[in-house]
């Protein structure tokens, strides 16, 4: 699906990944947390079986999955803004390709007139095709 009109601010689009970084890095440190959370219910608990199930399901589940979603995140924020950068770098470049083949193109086809006047800055339209009259 091609799509023929499109508009993409770089700098609203920065402020989203950013917002939303933000949010995640409120996660961050959030498995040590857990971990202590986890290891005060297992010491509540006298029977060992209890214990033992409620450490592993934070050591083998738990922990892996919050460290891995934050990590994911955080991998993908970064991809995001490498998205965006080059977005913008592109869009800048071809911007400035356009003005610069512009200018070639003007200055090419000026050249194909042989007459084109050298103007100076004391040149104007205004002085020509008059003569001095005295009265």
């Amino acid at each position: 699906m091609a799509f023929s009109d499109y508009n993409i601010s770089a700098e609203a689009a920065r402020g989203i990944v950013t917002s939303a970084r933000n949010r995640f890095q409120d996660l961050d440190g959030m498995e040590n947390k857990l971990e202590a959370t986890g290891d005060a219910v297992a010491s509540a608990a006298d029977e060992d079986k209890i214990t033992q199930a409620l450490k592993d399901s934070y050591t083998t589940f738990q922990r892996p999955f919050v460290v891995t979603m934050i990590e994911t995140a955080d991998n993908i924020f970064s991809t995001t803004d490498n998205v965006i950068n080059i977005y913008d770098n592109a869009d800048t470049t071809m911007s400035e390709d356009a003005q610069s083949s512009a200018v070639r193109d003007m200055v090419d086809e000026a050249q194909k007139y042989d007459n084109v006047p050298d103007y100076s800055a004391t040149d104007s339209t205004g002085d020509q095709g008059k003569e001095e009259t005295s009265w």
